[in-house]
């Protein structure tokens, strides 16, 4: 019940409220007005009538006026109670709704990755700005709304203007849109794009102002690496000596070229455009051109030799090859074209050529045939014609075999000739061999062959070259030698030493089978020579030589001495001939060959050596890892510390460049350390199928610029040769370093050979190379003929730090780099050197067991962050340290562990999933492989990342059916960590 005290206001309140006031003034007042006039005239007529008292009247006018006002307040309080009970239920009905609405507002504006705000109407004071706003300006909201000009301090100074003139369009209500750059507080720069609006009342008015804000830094760099990228494309495309053109098959226009097309054609870059591909190119040729098009799409790749046809009239003769591309969903061909003038006149200036060599031949003493690969004679010379005794027009493009080669001989002949053409010969090596040829007389004749093998420019081969001489005399005359000696000399070939008969001047009078076998040479020769002259190759008797010291006493001498002609160790008897009166006659010469038993011994002591060196090498090895693994958590420390400020420094700061400058020393003792790991064979290695004659080609242009002008370098690879499986990097490492050896030793100039072969290590050949295994090898040759190497720099010449440089100039790693590179690969390296001749650097590479396959390179890109839990465990707490400050900006959960004990205790109380386990390998008391075995064991899902400094046993060897492992290798750059995590997280699990 309402109390009278509270009516007043009450009722003041209710009729002063716009829509009471307004039906009170509509309806009711007018009513009472009324009523109280009709009674006012009713109770005047009715005292008149009945002549009551004036006081008496007035009474009754007040109390009939009272009366009716009650009946009609009490009316008009029934209404307005009616009206108020159903005012306040919609006043609570929009409420709820507001409410609902500015949850609404408040849940999506607090949620966007853009920033909302919202300024009052004279754009003066900020009412609102959302949570989005500290993520990417990087300051407090409250801040901001309580010095809001604060928000110009943080524009780049050379949008601030741009920023200034939008403001002031905002305060005239018009809309924005805004592009400019922020800077953080740690000083990195973002580009933020702005759009702003008014908010208006039913009337018009604007109430408010309010807009967007998003960072578009990422979608800028985007914009700025297509520009970079087109520029390069258009440089590359005009630095090209050839002509270039990118046609649409569908318009046939146009849609680039470079500016040598522009060049040569004549025509400018708008007259381009608009002509047909068929503009430039000569009549006769449109129609190979179509063609050639056509089979672009068929074949993916045509080749075509078309006239040019310039603006000016001109043809010039091009080489083009065209590929079919696809450009927007439109097919496309593109072409490239080089001038092939020059070698259109080298052809027919090779046609007067061959006509003169023609004639050259003619004149040549000796046989010339040349035949294709079908057995076919394409060319022979006037003299082989008078010996066969067919003329020229008889015998080209006949069968070889068929025409004058004996019945009895030719599928020995064809056989022959078969195996040649599918030899793998060099391009000058010679085949000698003997045949038997009928005449058109019919006549038998033997004629000798030096045979090569014939290629194009392709280095297919096409034919045979023969160059002959007829020898049936000779031969006859040499069967009857043959038959001569053999009856004389029977009774001594079965005799294993080697023995000849002397007279007393030294004279060889005869020699059985096993000292011409020793000697080299034939029983008629020996008898051109003396003694000391076939064995020693002397003018004149050696001082202490056993046929000398027989003759002179009569005795036998006997001696064990190495025979440098020879190359054989020898075991000498001189037994003196005496005639009937006891004078010496000559001698008798017989020489053991104890070469094997020498060898023996020498071999024992050679592996002796080996065995020594080897085990100093692996000793030094264990201290050169030792030292890279402690100096690399080292380098971790300074590297990532390096890297972290330059992140958070701007890059005009008075420090970055002395960050910069200590960040590239340490990069440099980072190069130094992989050096030392390489020789101790502990280095990490990407291992992949590769042709070492590719690695050779693609290293040769930087090889030629590191060697210099003085310098020629030769490339002589095999053929074809078996894939290796290494590190490309390392191998390409391999050559730079032997390139550098050799021209530091080429200080005048010189050669500097590559060469490469597929060899098999057998039982015959295995003693050859220092600790080889047999086995199949791809074998590479680095040779210079420069200053060359003495035994003494030969012995230590793979040792670490030894160099034979002037001080300042070479740290002694080079060598001993190649030496861990080659033995980590498990393959086999020696050198041989002779002073003023050269050094050659033989090195075996195990063929791999599976086919080359392709790797496409990544190209390094910023890395993503994640929301993912990850263990990190080391036992250096810098590198630690380092971890968490890179990881954790990115969104990662990290769970730090100073020891594998930590990492455990983690691992069996933390409740929650843990994505990833990032550990070192080598630690105290448990190694990383050991920790993140029992891991797996409770979270089989784990993915593991492995940070090492260098290969132990235990990352060589170890394998686990339970993860993926993955390595990365110290020192830890930021970067590369955040990718490598990045992309193992991103990986399903197969």
């Amino acid at each position: 019940m309402i109390r009278k005290k509270d009516l007043k206001p009450l009722i003041k309140k209710i009729f002063t409220g716009p829509s009471i006031r307004s039906r009170l003034t509509r309806t009711f007042l007018p009513v009472i007005i009324a009523a109280v006039f009709i009674i006012d005239v009713l109770v005047r007529l009715l005292s008149s009538l009945i002549r009551i008292n004036p006081a008496l009247s007035r009474a009754l006018i007040a109390a009939a006026s009272a009366i009716i006002v009650g009946i009609i307040i009490a009316k008009l309080a029934k209404s307005i109670g009616v009206q108020i009970d159903k005012t306040h239920a919609e006043l609570v009905k929009k409420d709820e709704e507001l409410v609902k609405i500015n949850e609404l507002f408040t849940m999506i504006a607090e949620n966007v990755n853009d920033v909302f705000w919202i300024l009052d109407a004279k754009v003066e004071n900020i009412l609102y700005v959302s949570p989005a706003y500290e993520r990417i300006w990087k300051r407090s909201i409250q801040h901001l709304l309580d010095n809001p000009l604060t928000f110009f301090d943080y524009i780049h100074p050379e949008d601030k203007e741009l920023v200034h003139s939008v403001f002031l369009i905002q305060k005239t209500g018009k809309k924005t849109h805004i592009e400019c750059r922020i800077i953080t507080p740690g000083g990195s720069i973002r580009w933020i794009e702005g759009h702003g609006f008014p908010v208006k009342d039913a009337s018009g008015q604007m109430i408010n102002f309010a807009g967007i804000m998003k960072d578009i830094t990422e979608r800028k760099h985007a914009e700025e690496t297509l520009r970079s990228e087109r520029d390069f494309s258009d440089a590359s495309l005009n630095s090209l000596p050839a002509i270039f053109g990118l046609v649409d098959f569908n318009t046939e226009k146009y849609l680039r070229w470079n500016k040598n097309f522009e060049i040569v054609t004549g025509y400018s870059a708008e007259e381009i455009k608009k002509l047909h591909p068929f503009d430039v190119v000569a009549d006769p040729d449109k129609e190979l051109l179509v063609k050639q098009m056509k089979l672009a799409f068929v074949d993916g790749v045509a080749f075509t030799e078309v006239n040019l046809v310039c603006k000016s009239g001109k043809h010039i003769p091009y080489y083009y090859t065209t590929r079919p591309i696809n450009v927007n969903g439109s097919p496309c061909l593109i072409s490239v074209g080089i001038d092939i003038t020059n070698r259109k006149q080298a052809e027919s200036e090779w046609i007067c050529e061959k006509e003169a060599a023609q004639n050259y031949l003619d004149i040549a003493g000796v046989l010339l045939v040349v035949i294709n690969i079908d057995m076919e004679v394409t060319l022979i010379n006037r003299k082989a014609s008078e010996v066969i005794g067919y003329e020229e027009e008889e015998i080209i493009g006949k069968n070889i075999i068929d025409c004058f080669v004996a019945p009895d001989m030719r599928s020995e002949t064809m056989a022959f000739a078969k195996e040649l053409l599918s030899k793998e010969l060099d391009y000058a090596e010679t085949i000698k061999h003997n045949n038997i040829i009928l005449n058109k007389k019919g006549e038998r004749r033997t004629i000798e062959w030096n045979s090569v093998l014939l290629r194009d420019d392709t280095g297919k081969i096409t034919g045979i070259l023969s160059s002959g001489e007829d020898v049936t005399e000779r031969i006859e005359m040499q069967n009857m030698l043959t038959q001569a000696k053999n009856e004389w000399e029977e009774t001594f070939d079965t005799i294993n030493d080697a023995i000849t008969i002397h007279d007393n001047n030294y004279n060889i009078i005869r020699a059985n089978k096993t000292a011409l076998d020793l000697l080299g040479t034939s029983l008629s020769n020996t008898k051109e020579f003396k003694c000391y002259q076939i064995y020693h190759g002397c003018d004149s008797p050696l001082p202490d030589c056993p046929c000398s010291n027989a003759l002179k006493t009569g005795e036998t001498a006997v001696y064990q001495m190495f025979e440098p002609k020879l190359s054989r160790h020898l075991e000498i008897k001189a037994i003196p001939r005496f005639d009937k009166y006891g004078q010496t006659i000559g001698m008798v010469h017989i020489a053991r060959d104890i070469s094997e038993k020498v060898k023996a011994e020498e071999k024992q002591h050679i592996l002796q050596n080996q065995l020594m060196h080897m085990q100093k090498m692996e000793s030094i090895g264990r201290l050169a890892g030792g030292v890279a693994h402690d100096f690399n958590n080292l380098l971790s420390g300074i590297l990532g510390f390096c890297e972290l400020a330059l992140m958070e420094i701007p890059k005009d700061h008075p420090s970055r460049e002395r960050i910069e400058l200590i960040l590239g020393l340490g990069e440099k003792a980072a190069s130094l350390t992989n050096q030392l790991l390489a020789f101790s064979r502990k280095q990490l290695l990407v291992m992949k199928n590769i042709i070492i004659n590719d690695v050779v080609a693609n290293m040769a242009k930087m090889l030629k610029r590191i060697i210099g002008e003085d310098i020629v370098l030769e490339l002589k690879p095999a053929k074809t040769v078996k894939n290796i499986m290494a590190d490309q990097n390392q191998m390409e490492q391999v050559l730079l370093n032997l390139a550098v050896n050799a021209r530091d030793a080429m200080p005048n100039g010189g050669i500097l050979t590559i060469e490469t072969a597929n060899v098999s290590v057998n039982d015959s050949n295995v003693e050859q190379t220092e600790g080889i295994k047999l086995g199949e090898y791809i074998k590479l040759v680095v040779h210079d003929n420069g200053s060359g190497m003495d035994n003494n720099v030969l012995e230590n010449i793979f040792e670490p730090f030894y160099t034979t440089k002037d001080l300042g100039k070479g740290t002694g790693l080079g060598l001993s780099t190649v030496y861990g590179i080659i033995k980590q690969h498990n393959g086999f390296i020696d050198v041989s050197s002779k002073i003023n001749e050269g050094t050659t650097f033989n090195i075996y590479m195990p063929v791999a067991d599976t086919d080359t396959q392709k790797v496409t390179d990544k190209d390094e890109e910023q890395a993503a962050g994640g929301s993912d839990t990850i263990l990190v465990v080391d036992d250096e707490p810098i590198l630690l340290s380092i971890i968490e400050r890179a990881l954790k900006p990115l969104g990662y959960r990290l769970l730090i562990a100073v020891t594998p004990e930590e990492a455990l205790k983690i691992n069996e109380t933390y409740e929650g999933d843990i994505d990833l386990l990032l550990t070192d390998v080598v630690m105290p008391k448990m190694n990383g492989k050991e920790l993140a075995d029992i891991i797996a064991s409770r979270r089989p899902a784990i993915k593991v990342v492995f940070m090492t400094g260098y290969l132990t046993e235990t990352t060589a060897h170890h394998s686990s059916d339970k993860m993926k492992e993955f390595y990365l290798q110290k020192p830890i750059r930021i970067n590369l960590l955040r990718q490598k995590l990045r992309e193992v997280l991103d990986q399903n699990e197969k």
